[in-house]
């Protein structure tokens, strides 16, 4: 705890491990605090709750800064153990969907070859449904492959000037066939001249997971509308439907991987559950934010901003 002057007026033990000073009450900050970074988050005038996560000495810290009065309370939190424990599930996603990849292939390749060679109906329904099944697996894989790729910066951004129109339309006439079996009128609303500064491999499966979704999760003859504006600082990219919405509780927790707002809606429509948490980790990659407003029964918009410079 630091006072109105600065001055350390409370420590605890564990505090004093991490400043690696024993003899700290009664001194100010500045004298005590070795990491620069540590202490610059400190020493911000502007009376204004902080949290950060910072490494001290091959540790890494989760620190929350609270302004009471006129003191500031420095609580520290050791995440240490919680990052190494996250780390090690990605690579054993990783390692896994890599070792998975090989024999899904080789099943994929022998079912179709089979298929063609197969008269009888009863045989060829069942190896269209095995087909179907090793597809969404196959699916669910490639999507585990890019969101461990993201998330280990694998994928670097490659900024390139893009017509936003064309590369939407290219992503709905590679959906057109999802969009014909729910009648879902999908219009691409982006200005014909719109350009905009991305990476377009990468914005092409941002586009692809926004608007499948707006698909999938839409009302029997809905509607998905695709715009795009631009700021001073930002491009927008805007995906509305008209479907069944996302209750409110739910909304902090969509871009989670694996997260289902309705596990029964979710197993009628498919999909691996991994699509927004892909968009997400694409957006970042290009340093923008991603936003959802939604009404239950009223439909979604994810607005995407991708910042200019």
């Amino acid at each position: 705890v630091i006072d109105e002057c600065e001055i350390i007026i409370y420590v605890n033990d564990y505090a004093k491990k991490i400043i690696n000073s024993e003899n700290i009450l009664g001194k100010n900050f500045k004298d005590v605090i070795q990491n620069n970074y540590l202490y610059s988050i400190i020493a911000h005038k502007y009376k204004k709750d902080i949290q950060e996560e910072i490494i001290i000495d091959d540790k890494k810290f989760l620190i929350k800064i609270y302004h009471i009065d006129n003191k500031k309370f420095i609580h520290f939190t050791d995440i240490t153990p919680f990052e190494v424990y996250k780390q090690a599930k990605k690579d054993f996603v990783s390692n896994v969907s890599h070792e998975l990849k090989t024999p899904i292939t080789v099943l994929k390749g022998v079912i179709e070859t089979l298929s063609l060679n197969i008269k009888d109906e009863q045989k060829l329904k069942f190896l269209n449904i095995a087909l179907k099944r090793i597809n969404q697996m196959d699916g669910l894989i490639n999507d585990l492959l890019i969101l461990a790729r993201l998330e280990a910066q694998e994928y670097k951004v490659v900024k390139t000037q893009i017509n936003l129109k064309g590369l939407v339309q290219s992503v709905i006439e590679d959906l057109i066939h999802v969009s014909k079996e729910k009648e879902i009128n999908i219009l691409n609303k982006v200005p014909n001249d719109f350009k905009i500064n991305a990476d377009e491999n990468k914005l092409v499966i941002l586009l692809k997971n926004l608007i499948e979704n707006a698909i999938k999760y839409n009302k029997y003859g809905g509607k998905v509308e695709i715009k795009a504006r631009k700021t001073n600082k930002n491009f927008i990219i805007e995906v509305k439907d008209t479907g069944i919405g996302i209750p409110k509780e739910a909304l902090p927790l969509i871009f989670e991987r694996f997260y289902r707002v309705d596990k029964s809606r979710s197993k009628n429509v498919g999909g691996t559950g991994l699509g927004l948490s892909i968009v997400k980790h694409i957006t970042e990659a290009h340093n923008g934010k991603i936003r959802v407003d939604s009404k239950l029964g009223e439909g979604s918009t994810f607005k995407v901003y991708l910042p200019i410079s």
